[in-house]
């Protein structure tokens, strides 16, 4: 029987499918599914397994295989995340599996996390956080310029921030469109005109969802570019 560290994430060539365990993580599922993928899968075969049954909805998380083992092992770390993101310090995570994937496919070695979770629990987290919606651009722009640019001062500045302490810092997730490109940082410029990418982007803000969060971990699709270099 292969060990812990042999599985995950996967060493060979071809593909591969295992479990992991997660003991004393209060998972709801007891293990994952570790999936290894090749360079020369076609993308679209991969959405093919992750679709959702009625009761639940997934989530995905992009990043490194190392960073991604971290995780796995230890769980999720909110504090880890960088400030300067769309909304802020966090821990981010898509409904789109391509958008999470071409967010850190550019490493040799990446890996895909997967979370399942109930659709009763995600809908009971609505009252802890901040969705932004159509009728909310203004605020939605104003709030990504001021994360965007590391809090930086400024007039500009300092009015997201206020709203940001007046909305969302209590707040356990943060939901809305990705920007589109990075911020031109341009001297003495307060208003411009963000492009937003379709993806929908949840950040979870506090450890406490976070734990809760991880315990609907389900899947991980494994990558490794430079086997086939």
């Amino acid at each position: 029987m292969a060990s812990r560290k042999e599985l995950f994430p996967f060493n060979g060539k071809s593909n591969g499918k295992s479990s992991y365990p997660l003991p004393g993580r209060g998972n709801h599922f007891g293990l994952i599914e570790i999936i290894n993928i090749d360079k020369i899968i076609k993308k679209e075969l991969v959405p093919e397994y992750l679709k959702p049954e009625n009761e639940y909805i997934l989530f995905y998380h992009g990043t490194t295989s190392e960073n991604a083992k971290a995780i796995v092992n230890s769980g999720i770390n909110v504090k880890k995340g960088d400030p300067r993101t769309d909304f802020g310090q966090g821990f981010y995570v898509s409904k789109d599996f391509q958008y999470a994937r071409d967010f850190v496919k550019h490493s040799n070695e990446y890996t895909v996390l997967v979370f399942k979770l109930t659709l009763t629990f995600w809908d009971a987290q609505g009252s802890s956080g901040y969705v932004f919606k159509n009728d909310s651009d203004e605020f939605w722009e104003e709030f990504v310029a001021y994360n965007r640019r590391c809090n930086r001062g400024g007039k500009f500045a300092k009015k997201s921030k206020q709203l940001s302490q007046l909305e969302l810092e209590s707040k356990a997730f943060i939901q809305g469109h990705v920007c589109a490109r990075n911020l031109e940082r341009k001297s003495g410029t307060s208003k411009q005109t963000l492009p937003k990418d379709p993806a929908i982007q949840v950040c979870i803000k506090t450890n406490e969802l976070a734990k809760t969060f991880f315990s609907y971990l389900y899947a991980a699709f494994s990558y490794n570019n430079s086997l086939y270099k």
